[in-house]
């Protein structure tokens, strides 16, 4: 089985990427209990808490770079219209960016709260 780091949706084996973010998946390796397995420890979200940092680091500065450049395409137009005329507000992209921005914000937070986890569980 994989898992998407940012929705967090499991697939099967010969799936390479989610459908719906475009993210690589991440393998999830078969549970081991620690008596099973002595030293391992039972909860390691490390590698998958660092995919999904990157992965929110990523929709976070897509977003970013959407919302400012439609603001800077609303503001260029509106500045040449001043005199009277029309002007483009980009609202799409701004939203766009906002909510792509958000996206990778919340699943920043939820991978921290897995590592802030994952090192309590440890001690």
């Amino acid at each position: 089985m994989k898992k998407c780091p940012c929705c967090g949706k499991q697939y099967s084996d010969d799936t390479s990427a989610c459908p719906y973010d475009h993210y690589s998946l991440v393998p999830i390796g078969p549970t081991v209990s620690s008596s099973e397995a002595p030293g391992v420890a039972p909860n390691n979200f490390h590698h998958l808490s660092d995919a999904v940092r990157a992965a929110s680091n990523r929709n976070m500065f897509i977003g970013g770079l959407w919302c400012v450049g439609g603001i800077a395409v609303t503001a260029i137009t509106y500045t040449a219209a001043s005199g009277g005329g029309t002007y483009f507000v980009a609202w799409g992209a701004i939203v766009f960016g906002a909510i792509q921005f958000i996206r990778g914000l919340a699943a920043r937070s939820q991978g921290d709260d897995r590592r802030n986890w994952d090192s309590s569980a440890r001690e």
